[in-house]
């Protein structure tokens, strides 16, 4: 596993059109999309709505009852044998501070948002599963930089395009 995501952390950020309404297997089949190696873990806070599931090597799993999405982040970084390949997506001071205190690579969810971004700008990659529901589509290079600067992010734009 090399990349752990705190999914509501993540997907209750403001997102730019090209990830509006995203959820959470869509943030799976996204990550799916982009990820080479290594696989993923997805965690949310709650029970299951749809069960935990894994595709392509991102594994969806929910806290469950009594537990939260961010104690069990804690958890795996803990118990991972080699946290420096680990890189760990939170805004949470908290689950940052765990992975760090590992040695595992920190990366907030704006710089995520930005790479999501990025890989739905190479070639297609990462449309939306044929189930979901949410009727997102693909922008072009050329749609995600006018979105970017739409929003004051000209200077990712040159960086992520």
């Amino acid at each position: 596993m090399a990349l752990i995501v705190d999914c509501n952390n993540l997907i209750h950020m403001s997102m730019p059109p090209a990830l509006a309404g995203l959820g959470e297997l869509r943030l799976c089949h996204l990550i799916a999309a982009g990820v080479p190696t290594g696989g993923a873990v997805v965690v949310c806070d709650g029970g299951p709505r749809a069960g935990n599931s894994t595709e392509n090597g991102v594994e969806l799993v929910y806290a469950g009852p009594g537990r939260t999405a961010d104690d069990v982040i804690i958890e795996l970084v803990n118990r991972d044998s080699a946290p420096r390949r680990l890189t760990v997506v939170s805004n949470d001071n908290q689950i940052r501070k765990a992975a760090r205190r590992r040695r595992a690579k920190v990366m907030d969810c704006d710089q995520f948002i930005s790479q999501l971004l990025s890989w739905l700008s190479e070639g297609g990659r990462g449309e939306a599963s044929p189930d979901d529901k949410s009727g997102a589509t693909t922008l072009d290079k050329q749609q995600v930089r006018q979105w970017l600067e739409t929003f004051g992010l000209e200077h990712e734009a040159d960086e992520n395009i």
